[in-house]
Parts: C-alpha cells; sequence; structure tokens
C-alpha cells in the first residue's frame, strides 16, 4: 500500500505481526496506563496528535490566509515528498524603526517518533498566524525579525510512525521509528512492517551533520544512532542546510532550536567565545525558569552542556559553531512527567501534548525576545502639565528628542531634538517614554513580565543635579505602562501595546541647574538593560555589538539625557 495515499486519507495501514521482531503496541511490559495515541484528520489542534495530511493542509491554508507567511520546499524525501520550510516577516524585512531585522529558527521533527515536536512547532506557527496584528508579542516579533520554522523535517520517517502508530519493532521501526526511510545501497526501507531485513536500516539525522561528525555515533547502518556514509550524505540534512544558507544569507541568524522529546532537557550549545557564550547561559537559564514556572516541575528540563570536542554532529552543534549564536535542542518530557507516571519512552500522551506546547511555546517565543536585542529608547518626552489633563500641548513641552533608524537597515540612528527648555522649581511634570518594543505583556489585565524572568515592573527615572546628586525621582501614573495608543496631544503607546510608560516627577522646593540631567534604567521582558548609545544600531556577531550596557565608575547604571539645548550635549555615556 502507497503510504502517501494511507497519509492523504487519513487511514492508517496496519499489518499483522508476522514475524519475530514486530510486536503489538503498546509491549505487554511496562504498558502505559492511557490510551495509545493515535492521529487523527484536524485542521485545528486536538487533545492530542494529527496527521501529517492535517499538518500540511493547516500550514498551507494559514499560508495562503496571511501574507506575512510563506511555505517553501525547501527539499524533496527519499520518497518525493516535499520538505517545507515557513517564513515568517513583515514585507520590508526592516524593522519599523528602519533597522536591521534579525533572523530566528526552528526545526521540527528530525526524530520521526517524537510526535510532540510537529505539534510544538506547528502551533507555534499557528500561535503567530491567529495572534498577528492583535498581541503585540507576535506583532514586534514578526515585524522586527524573519522567523524559519519547519515543522517536519524526517517526512518519511513521520509517516512511517503514524500508519503504524501501534506497532512497534523492537524500538526500529514502525511506531518507534527514529531514523530517515534510508536502506542499502540504492534501496529505500519500506513501509511494510513485514519484509524483514530493512526494518533497522535508516539515518539518524541528528548525526548527519560536520561539527563532531563521526564522535558519539556509529558507522553501523543498522544501528540506531548511524551517521550515515558522510556529513550532510541524507537529502533531509541537506534541506536544513539550505534552508539555513537562503534564510541567513542577507541577515545575520541570532537563535536556533531543534524540538525533541523525551528526557527532557535542553541542550546548550557552547563554542568558546566568551561573549557569546555568556549570552547563551544566560538565556538558557531564563529559558529553564520558563519551563519550571509554567509546568511547576523544578529542575524540569535540565541544562547539559555541550562544550566545544563534545559534538556529535546535532544540527544545534552545527548552527551553534556555523553561526557563533545561542543554539539548543529542547527536549520535551515523556510521558506522565507531571504525575510521576510510567510509559513508553517517546510516547506522550494526548492530554499532555497542551501543556507541552504551552510551555515550549513560551521558551522559544523568549528566545525570539533574547534575539530582538535590548530596547531603546526612541522617544522622551517631558512637559508641564499645566491643564492637569495629562495631554501633552505644545505649549507645555519642556523636552522632546526622537531617535529615528536612517533606514535601509543602517547602523545608525538619528537623534531629532524639538524642544530643551530648562526645567523650573516648584512643578510637577509629565514623562513619557516610548522604547522600541512592548516592554511588558498583559497578566491578568495587568502589564506583566515573561514567565520565570524576574525583571522590575516599574523604570526609574531620577533627575539629577550633576553627575550624582538626585532631586527627583519619576513615579507611574497608574500602571505606567500604557494600553491605548497615542493620539493627538493624548499619551499613549507608539506602536506596540505597553511599550510606553507615563508618570510624573515633582520639583517642589528643588532648583535645577543647566547641568541637570535624567538618567533612565529600565529592563525589557528578555530582561535586556537598556541600550545606552541608541546611535549605534546592536547586531549580533559572536555577541552583541553596538549595545553599551554601564557607564562604568561610579556613575548608575543607565540612560542618561542632558538637559541642555544643544545636541552635542545630549550625553549618552
Amino acid at each position: 500500500m502507497d503510504r502517501r495515499v494511507a497519509a492523504t486519507a487519513g487511514t492508517v495501514f496496519l499489518v499483522c505481526a508476522l514475524h519475530a521482531g514486530v510486536t503489538t503496541y503498546p509491549p505487554t511490559v511496562g504498558s502505559p496506563a492511557y490510551p495509545v495515541p493515535q492521529p487523527v484528520m484536524s485542521t485545528t489542534p486536538v487533545e492530542g496528535f494529527r496527521l501529517r495530511a492535517s499538518l500540511d493542509t493547516r500550514l498551507m491554508d494559514l499560508a495562503l490566509a496571511n501574507d506575512f507567511i510563506t511555505r517553501s520546499q525547501i527539499g524533496s524525501t527519499l520518497y518525493d515528498e516535499p520538505i517545507h520550510a515557513f517564513v515568517l516577516t513583515d514585507a520590508d524585512n526592516t524593522s519599523p524603526d528602519g533597522t536591521r531585522e534579525g533572523g530566528v529558527m526552528i526545526n521540527g521533527t528530525i526524530h520521526a517518533r517524537e510526535w510532540g515536536s510537529p505539534e510544538i512547532v506547528t502551533q507555534l506557527l499557528e500561535h503567530f498566524a491567529m495572534n498577528y496584528g492583535t498581541d503585540p508579542i507576535a506583532t514586534y516579533l514578526v515585524d522586527t525579525h524573519r522567523i524559519l520554522l519547519i515543522p517536519v523535517l524526517n517526512v518519511d520517517g513521520f509517516d512511517q510512525t503514524q500508519i503504524h502508530f501501534n506497532m512497534d519493532d523492537g524500538g526500529r521501526d514502525g511506531r518507534m521509528r527514529r531514523k530517515n526511510m534510508r536502506g542499502e545501497q540504492a534501496s529505500l526501507v519500506d513501509f511494510d512492517l513485514t519484509t524483514g531485513g530493512d526494518n533497522s536500516l535508516g539515518v539518524d539525522l541528528n548525526r548527519n551533520f560536520p561539527v563532531g561528525f563521526g564522535v558519539g555515533s556509529s558507522g553501523n547502518p543498522t544501528s540506531i544512532t548511524y551517521r550515515g556514509e558522510s556529513a550532510f550524505s541524507e537529502i533531509e540534512s541537506q534541506a536544513l542546510q539550505s534552508a539555513t544558507s537562503l534564510f541567513t544569507s542577507t541577515l545575520q541568524l541570532r537563535f536556533y532550536a531543534d524540538v525533541h522529546g523525551a528526557i527532557p532537557g535542553l541542550y546548550v550549545v557552547y563554542h568558546g567565545t566568551t561573549a557569546a557564550d555568556d549570552a547563551t547561559e544566560v538565556l538558557a537559564n531564563r529559558m529553564q525558569s520558563t519551563y519550571e514556572t509554567i509546568n511547576g516541575v523544578d529542575g524540569s528540563y535540565g541544562l547539559i552542556p555541550v562544550f566545544p570536542g563534545g559534538e556529535i554532529g546535532a544540527t544545534d552543534e552545527y548552527h551553534g559553531n556555523t553561526f557563533n549564536i545561542p543554539s539548543f535542542t529542547i527536549e520535551y518530557p515523556t510521558p506522565n512527567y507531571r504525575e510521576g507516571g510510567s510509559g513508553p519512552t517517546f510516547v506522550l500522551p494526548n492530554d499532555e501534548v497542551d501543556e507541552v506546547v504551552e510551555e515550549n511555546r513560551e521558551a522559544i517565543m523568549l528566545g525570539f525576545m533574547f534575539a530582538s536585542g535590548p530596547p531603546v529608547l526612541e522617544r522622551f518626552l517631558v512637559w508641564h502639565d499645566e491643564n492637569a489633563d495629562e495631554d501633552v500641548q505644545s505649549g507645555e513641552i519642556v523636552y522632546d528628542s526622537t531617535w529615528q533608524g536612517n533606514g535601509s537597515g543602517s547602523d545608525f540612528r538619528s537623534l531629532q531634538l524639538s524642544a530643551s527648555d530648562p526645567l523650573e522649581t516648584d512643578r510637577t511634570y509629565q514623562v513619557l517614554m516610548q522604547f522600541n518594543k512592548p516592554m511588558r505583556r498583559d497578566s491578568n489585565g495587568n502589564p506583566g513580565p515573561w514567565p520565570g524572568v524576574p525583571i522590575t515592573l516599574q523604570p526609574t527615572m531620577q533627575v539629577r543635579d550633576g553627575i550624582s546628586t538626585v532631586v527627583a525621582t519619576a513615579v507611574p501614573t497608574g500602571s505606567g505602562w500604557l494600553s491605548t495608543q497615542m493620539s493627538g496631544e493624548t499619551p499613549g503607546y507608539a506602536r506596540y501595546e505597553y511599550d510606553s510608560w507615563l508618570g510624573s516627577f515633582d520639583l517642589t522646593g528643588v532648583s535645577p541647574t543647566d547641568e541637570g540631567l535624567y538618567v533612565i534604567s529600565v529592563e525589557d521582558l528578555y530582561g535586556h538593560t537598556l541600550d545606552e548609545n541608541p546611535q549605534t544600531v546592536t547586531d549580533w556577531d559572536d555577541g552583541w555589538q553596538g549595545y553599551d550596557m554601564s557607564f562604568g565608575g561610579d556613575r548608575t547604571h543607565g540612560l542618561e539625557i542632558k538637559q541642555a539645548a544643544s545636541l552635542d550635549e545630549w550625553l549618552i555615556y
């Protein structure tokens, strides 16, 4: 029976266990206390797993319905099935502020039996499709990044596991197939478990990449970790390499993850560059904290370092070392992890899929927020609210400066200063700070942090007389962070909900001098501190370049703006 017909029709091709090595699944020893998961035909998420045909239909429909999603064929399998990648980005490939976009990349289903992987990646794409234009985080990430998602790389192997969803050939074939469908010489592994001789064949695609090729794998074609004849020997590996090469031709890749099951754990690739490795370690700890916060299991997704010399030919090692970026293998937990249950490894119960998808979506999107780089204070506005209405009227403005990108992915921004007058004593001033990204997310109707990421919810804005004497500190108006867009004279956010903060400071009894400073400190959702020199655009190159993070000496960490009439006196450090 042709497996493409079976998958397309949504049927399941079952064969009898006619030879000794094939057993009805689940095995009699260690049987799980839950029904054997069976893939179903549904174009929307279910409690459990969807057939590949359903995933393909859903992904194609979303690409057709959304201009910011592009489906591309990056290769064909041994059985001549298309391998698709999906790129999510806005039309101009430039951030709204005119600066360069970064790139992030997620690969799924390199091991056929890990069914949680295609659901995690597909539902990540579904999240962006359903929330772009309404959710500020999803909208911001698409506006400022190119996001490459590959839901199913090992298409042939995945089909084999779904056709034989309740048949296991000793962990080698059927539901437990790990490898692709490579046979001996020019042959293929067939889709009939009763034909002996080919059930143990195939290549472990996650040992087929050049960094560490030949280490921690096997040269025996029947081994579960057979690496193939050479690095990139397999058509699926070539498809991933092709996608990465095309994707990174005009931008810097900043984050990569390959989604697996079932340890659980987070493999963290180090490659010997101090700045990049330090940033990777911080990100890994924050991702783990996100997992723990959502699933409530201390120590879940434990960190497993991969140091130089310890590579085994996996995709995370290839991307991490080739592009010198934070790169991970994510191993989601199976089975019954949260309840301490047991069952066959790699078989995730239907009722745990939603939790696995949610915690991985949040951890992966935190990685994307890392890749967005540090926050930039785009506009800083101070006014004396004479009418006590909080509106910004031109006659009330004492300071107004804006950083604007120079367009076409320029390396620099330009400062536009439209007002700069001295502060006066015995007055209360309003202050509006507008950043380049959503700085908080909605949490039960209130602006809050990312799960598991400790940040100070309110920024610090001090008015100083000279360098060190604090004469006033801004306090938030309401929640501080704004959820309505700026309209006319009414303060509000610039592009995204919670990208702007409104507050006030009181100078009663204070006589500021012309040497007064505004000193601002804030963290974004990832925990990046404010870029203290917005003039230079931040980008990734073995670490963040153009990211000014501290003044040094005894100055308070933060962005300094001098109250003066000259652009030359707008202090940045």
